[in-house]
């Protein structure tokens, strides 16, 4: 996701870092539920953020990218 969010960057893309509530929770297993949403939620959804916001990125509102288009 880091090396996405450069190359965007680096062509004058605004990323959006967009993210569900949910996805930091430790989820409980239900029927029916793929497996893969399990592995990208919870503690790994914190280490991931955490991650991206040790980035030298300069980080603003989506209100503020749209009112600059």
């Amino acid at each position: 996701m880091i090396l996405g969010m450069r190359l965007l960057a680096r062509w004058g893309i605004a990323p959006v870092l967009y993210v569900h509530p949910w996805e930091f929770c430790e989820l409980p297993t239900i029927a029916g539920v793929p497996r893969r949403i399990y592995w990208r939620s919870g503690e790994w959804m914190w280490r991931a953020l955490a991650a991206i916001l040790d980035e030298e990125f300069e980080f603003v509102t989506a209100r503020s990218v749209v009112e600059g288009y």
